[in-house]
């Protein structure tokens, strides 16, 4: 399919080069030029970051802006650096610099749209973009470039390889070493503290399974992996019981250090919810659980202990981060059981999954994207645009048709590959001859019930600009010399993308006001002043998505 669209394609360029109209074919204006179409960042580590720049040149007579600049990426590890608009007056070059980091030890692509607009058009350009991270220890190198089910075997493969001890010995590893600073122990719940060189009397303190035993740590090695058992005060530990983590919003039955127990919002199941500063502690015990032994339930649950608290615990791992203690405990107990707990060794490897609790492969769901805003021309002869598509998903993406809304004769798609993989883009073709009224749109539909992209196509004058008034004064300043001072206000939809500029009757530059524009919300107001008599000049406005003209009569 991808071939026969190919030489269709081939075909109809071929056909259209003696086509009657190829004479009256114009070249794109406003053409910028990339120093390169494509970034390779090379190898950094996750601890660090990198960045590369590109020469972007207007070798054009107009003033052209770079309205924006949008990554697309399945994972946000690429963005622009100082991302604002630029203005490239003609023959001017300017820098557009990028920049490179991940926490995840993973090869990345991504694709940059460069919005591109001038009096007379608004197009896209591509930037392919490419790099690679990697662990600065080499503990985990065996997941690099892994994810979901992969990631997932792999984990539990190295930490079933963990030593371990019995109940006893893990008590008191933990006691005298693992949670034990300067002699002293505290509660991970309350923050209540005691001396103590080995296993205190029960009275006192007690062994706190994050991962309750009636939830399936009750048997070896589970019962006795250190990284899920912490010393908590007595009291705590029999108010924790076995119930889930959760926020407590109501009906608060206890309290103390900040840790709590009562209600959640929309349930009346009671939940624990432990103090800030160890939510994230927990949430990586649970996590590293849930990878060694599995999604473990109670005897009566109809689900995992995990299942229904995942969201939240996801989001306590990145809200409470890994800090010094939590680090040096994980040391320790990874020099006992000879296995480290990777998600304190790098806590952003959990979004390489997509559902621990229940199914940790990705979805496969192909995902295009291109500029929004799509292509607006203004011009007298037909042209050929490029339009860039990209796909950000992890399935490859199958275009089955293109077609335009409403029906037209004066736009058509000469070429566009069919299959676009992960992380890759395509380039439509589309010929396009005056007038497109503004509202078509090129529509193309994908196989798989991806939903249609519908990208705007217009060459129409048409403008969201209103209430354009100028009034005329004429101030004198000294006998000799008098000059006109014009006084233009005028009402827009969206002043985030504006340009003002004045042109002669023969379409050149005279004066570029964009920055005179005194803005009120959605107001503007300019004044222009002029020595020169008798003359008639064009101020043409323009939006991001739309434009308008106007004469200018000075000297009446």
């Amino acid at each position: 399919m991808k071939n026969i669209m190919y030489i269709i394609g081939l075909i109809v360029s071929m056909m259209w080069m003696y086509h009657p109209l190829q004479s009256a074919m114009s070249e794109p204006p406003c053409k910028v030029t990339l120093s390169t179409d494509s970034i390779d960042f090379g190898t950094i580590q996750t601890i660090d970051e990198t960045s590369s720049t590109i020469l972007i040149t207007n070798p054009t007579m107009e003033t052209i802006t770079i309205d924006t600049v949008m990554i697309f990426s399945r994972w946000p590890v690429f963005t622009v650096m100082d991302n604002k608009r630029l203005t490239l007056s003609p023959g001017e070059s300017k820098e557009l610099t990028f920049r490179f980091a991940s926490p995840h030890n993973m090869n990345h692509s991504g694709n940059a749209i460069i919005r591109v607009t001038c009096p007379v058009m608004r197009y896209s350009l591509i930037t392919k973009l490419h790099g690679k991270a990697t662990y600065p220890d080499g503990e985990f190198s065996f997941t690099q470039n892994l994810e979901g089910q992969e990631l997932y075997n792999s984990l539990n493969k190295y930490l079933n390889e963990s030593l371990m001890f019995t109940y006893s010995d893990a008590r008191q590893f933990m006691f005298s070493k693992a949670d034990n600073v300067n002699g002293m122990v505290e509660c991970v719940y309350t923050g209540k503290s005691i001396q103590t060189s080995g296993i205190p009397n029960i009275n006192l303190f007690n062994t706190e399974h994050s991962w309750p035993q009636s939830k399936g740590a009750d048997q070896e090695p589970a019962r006795s992996d250190i990284y899920i058992i912490y010393p908590s005060d007595s009291k705590a530990n029999e108010r924790r019981s076995n119930h889930p983590y959760g926020i407590v919003n109501r009906s608060l039955s206890w309290e103390s250090g900040g840790s709590k127990l009562g209600l959640p919002q929309a349930s009346a199941d009671t939940v624990f919810e432990p103090r800030d500063k160890m939510k994230g502690n927990v949430a990586r015990s649970l996590l590293y659980f849930s990878t060694r032994y599995g999604n473990r339930k109670g005897t009566f649950d109809n689900s995992g202990f995990l299942t229904n608290m995942e969201t939240l615990i996801r989001s306590w791992n990145k809200q409470d981060p890994v800090d010094e203690r939590e680090r040096s405990r994980a040391i320790l107990i990874s020099s006992a059981q000879k296995r480290m707990n990777p998600y304190i060794a790098h806590p952003d490897m959990i979004d390489r999954m997509f559902r621990l609790s229940t199914q940790p492969a990705f979805p496969l769901y192909p995902e295009p994207a291109t500029d929004p805003l799509g292509i607006h021309a203004q011009f007298k002869d037909s042209m050929i645009v490029e339009i860039p598509i990209i796909n950000k998903g992890n399935q490859t993406l199958k275009i089955n048709t293109t077609e335009f809304r409403p029906l037209t004769d004066k736009a058509k798609v000469l070429s566009i590959d069919t299959l676009i993989t992960p992380g890759n883009s395509t380039i439509a073709k589309v010929l396009i001859t005056p007038q497109i009224p503004s509202g078509t749109l090129l529509r193309i539909r994908f196989a798989d019930g991806i939903q249609t992209l519908a990208i705007p196509i217009s060459t129409e004058t048409t403008t969201s600009i209103k209430d354009i008034e100028i009034k005329q004064l004429i101030v004198v300043h000294n006998s000799n010399q008098a000059t006109d001072v014009q006084h233009i206000a005028f009402t827009v939809n969206d002043s985030t993308y504006f340009s003002a500029k004045v042109y002669d009757l023969q379409g050149k530059l005279l004066q570029d006001i964009t920055n005179d524009i005194l803005w009120s919300d959605m107001h503007g107001t300019v004044f222009l002043n002029t020595t020169n008599y008798c003359k008639t000049s064009i101020l043409h406005l323009q939006t991001s998505t739309f434009s308008t003209s106007t004469l200018l009569h000075i000297g009446y």
